[in-house]
């Protein structure tokens, strides 16, 4: 009956007609309830070809649910279809696809494969599709030498002048100290934020972040991005991981590397995800203005004047003020 039903599913999903599709769509969801297969090379066959001949986006329902169709000694053969199509279709299957692998139980040598892949497509990957990219490349490293290479390659292409950033290369601060960037343009980039947020809360993630940044300052000409500073300022909210970040923070403005520009890039940029770690920003900015080491106070006085700034809300900037007497007296 099954295997009936599949074959008249793919002859259905092939139809232009929309009460067919809509059928295909029931069948396709009962088809997620099974108890047990019998022949699952042939359900799992069967299931992959109906898959291919579907429409655009019934095809990406399709694949969100994969992993609850075929058996999961199946999921081996399904990843090659899945890669198959996500070729043929970036820009559309993007999504679907990655969170449809994180559910799939597959060869470590097939998602380092994938892997490859995704981070060359990411120039042409679109922004709203950044953040599945950014949880599924940094969660499904299995060692601290792909972090790192992940971590680098998300770092150039995170750089506000590609993907992050799309029209709000020219924009400028009100005299409230709020950006002409689209809401658009700042949500997609507080997206951002938020996959970073939760992936980094993992021991192994942050540290090759804040490794691949460390070793960045004994590189002649390295490059630093709005998002580095912004990962600092997010992993500084982090509790346990607050001194490291600081340390790390230090150890760029020591050596050089965060330029005044960099710092108003950021904030300008970055300023509705930013407002989330407003007080880890205080935090870090009254601790370089403390220091004895003039580079870092000057880093601390700037830090300061960019809160009151960019954040212009009343709060804000009484808690700006507020923190800045506490250090100044």
């Amino acid at each position: 009956l099954v295997s009936a039903l599949l074959a008249r599913m793919a002859e259905l999903l092939s139809s232009d007609s929309e009460t067919e599709i809509e059928l295909g769509r029931k069948a396709m969801h009962h088809l997620r309830w099974l108890d047990h297969v019998v022949d699952s090379d042939s359900f799992t066959e069967q299931v992959l070809e109906a898959l291919v001949m579907c429409p655009g986006a019934l095809q990406r329902e399709f694949i969100s649910h994969i992993s609850e169709i075929v058996d999961d000694s199946a999921h081996v053969r399904v990843f090659p279809v899945l890669k198959e199509l996500l070729e043929q279709n970036v820009a559309a299957l993007m999504v679907p696809v990655l969170d449809a692998l994180t559910q799939l139980h597959i060869r470590p040598s097939q998602l380092h494969s994938i892997r490859g892949f995704v981070l060359k497509a990411i120039p042409s990957i679109q922004a709203d599709a950044i953040p599945v990219v950014i949880r599924f490349l940094l969660q499904t490293a299995s060692n601290d030498r792909d972090r790192r290479e992940i971590v680098h390659e998300l770092r150039a292409h995170m750089n506000l002048g590609t993907v992050v950033e799309v029209s709000s290369m020219a924009a400028t601060i009100r005299d409230k100290g709020k950006g002409t960037h689209t809401s658009d343009d700042q949500s997609r980039i507080t997206l951002i934020y938020d996959s970073f947020r939760t992936c980094l809360r993992e021991k192994v993630v942050y540290s090759a972040y804040l490794k691949v940044l460390q070793c960045l300052t004994k590189e002649k000409n390295a490059e630093f991005f709005p998002i580095d500073l912004g990962v600092l300022f997010l992993l500084s909210s982090f509790p346990l991981v607050r001194t490291a970040a600081f340390r790390t923070f230090r150890l760029l403005l020591q050596s050089g590397c965060l330029s005044v520009e960099l710092f108003r890039r950021t904030f300008a940029r970055h300023r509705q995800a930013l407002i989330s770690y407003f007080q880890a920003i205080l935090r870090l900015a009254g601790a370089v203005l403390s220091s004895p080491v003039s580079t870092l106070r000057q880093a601390g006085g700037l830090l300061f004047r960019l809160c009151f700034m960019y954040f212009g809300e009343a709060y804000h900037r009484q808690e700006t003020l507020s923190a800045l007497m506490t250090h100044i007296g």
